[in-house]
């Protein structure tokens, strides 16, 4: 298939031409029309897929994964913390009404 390649003309806006020639280097691609036909490609492919989330990035999974990780973290530690208020709360209130815990 590398060497089977036809000539077409595609018509594009011209900020789309030049977010290519920014990006094709970057893409690791050698020229424009491969960067171009690797961004068909994949376009096919999402339109395609039955499961969509195979496209999404791993490192755009990663970072929501680490994002609700870091999130969970701080929940727990806050949970924590309340939970240690509480407890002295509990026991101020003890010590005011002059009662056992266990009347409680």
């Amino acid at each position: 298939m590398a060497g089977d390649k036809n000539k077409y003309t595609i018509w594009m806006h011209p900020e789309t031409w030049e977010k290519v020639k920014e990006l094709y280097k970057e893409a690791g691609c050698p020229r424009k029309s491969d960067f171009v036909e690797q961004a068909v490609r994949f376009y096919v492919g999402y339109l395609t897929a039955e499961n969509k989330a195979n496209f999404l990035p791993n490192m755009f999974l990663s970072n929501m994964k680490s994002i609700v990780r870091e999130s969970d973290n701080r929940n727990s530690k806050m949970l924590f913390k309340l939970a240690v208020e509480i407890a002295m709360v509990e026991n101020n209130l003890i010590f005011d009404l002059h009662c056992s815990p266990n009347k409680l």
